[in-house]
């Protein structure tokens, strides 16, 4: 039968079966790219985005945790202190804003119903956060952040001053002689008030009320000291009940007052 077909008609049965395997090859490729292009599309402008602004989140939203965490931390100093809630802010600022975006970028039903439920824990957890930062203010407010270390120290130099107050004693009972007690700038209490701050303001009437007290304490160490070494036993016996002893109830009861503030 094709015996009878002449070549011409043989070439053009060819070149057109060419031209349709062609045609049907260009149309495949042309629908990969279309399909290529909507997928291109969908990764640049809805999917990478989405990515990106979960990824911010999660960054500023560390960054709030580790902040928290470092306000946990009693020896801050006052600056560190401050610059935590700084960073709170501006962390919550720029998850907002990256929530803000990838709201607005189109979500399969998929996504949206774990984003509501994300969403709703992350709105427990701010408030909780709320509460955090509400307290560590108000722990602010005591000027006292760290009370435990504050509560060592006090009952240190209270330690301090009723054993100098015990050698005193076996001074003007004939006991051996001691050395030191008559500077109040040099006793632990002294040192800790040279650099004293506080914003308490029971505290630092507390402080003012014992500065004077303690320096008159102290003084009169030297005092009856150089009353024993003359021999006057009795002069040391008398100024240590008229000046000495009601200097140090007053000061045993400034340090009580201020361990109760610290409690």
């Amino acid at each position: 039968m094709l015996e009878n077909v002449t070549l011409s008609k043989k070439l053009m049965g060819g070149f057109i079966t060419v031209a349709i395997i062609t045609l049907i090859v260009g149309y495949a490729g042309y629908s990969g790219i279309s399909g290529l292009s909507v997928n291109v599309y969908e990764i640049g402008e809805v999917r990478l985005p989405s990515i990106q602004q979960l990824q911010i989140a999660e960054k500023e939203l560390e960054s709030i945790r580790v902040a928290q965490r470092t306000l946990l931390n009693p020896y801050l100093n006052d600056e560190d202190h401050k610059r935590q809630f700084t960073n709170i802010t501006a962390s919550r600022e720029r998850y907002a804003a990256a929530i803000a975006i990838y709201n607005s970028v189109p979500a399969t039903k998929e996504e949206t119903e774990e984003f509501q439920k994300f969403s709703a824990s992350l709105e427990a957890w701010k408030t909780t956060n709320l509460e955090f930062e509400d307290v560590a203010k108000k722990l602010d407010e005591t000027g006292i952040r760290n009370p435990d270390e504050l509560e060592a120290q006090l009952n240190k130099f209270r330690g301090d001053h009723y054993s100098l107050e015990v050698q005193v004693n076996g001074l003007m009972h004939g006991e051996a002689a001691f050395t030191g007690g008559e500077d109040h700038t040099a006793c632990n209490f002294g040192k800790w008030l040279a650099d004293f701050k506080n914003t308490n303001p029971d505290f630092v009437r507390l402080i003012s009320e014992i500065r004077p007290v303690h320096q008159k304490f102290h003084a009169a160490v030297k005092r009856i000291r150089d009353l024993a070494r003359a021999g006057d036993l009795e002069g040391a016996k008398n100024y240590y009940l008229s000046e000495m002893k009601p200097a140090a109830a007053v000061i045993f009861q400034c340090f009580e007052a201020m361990l109760e503030i610290s409690h």
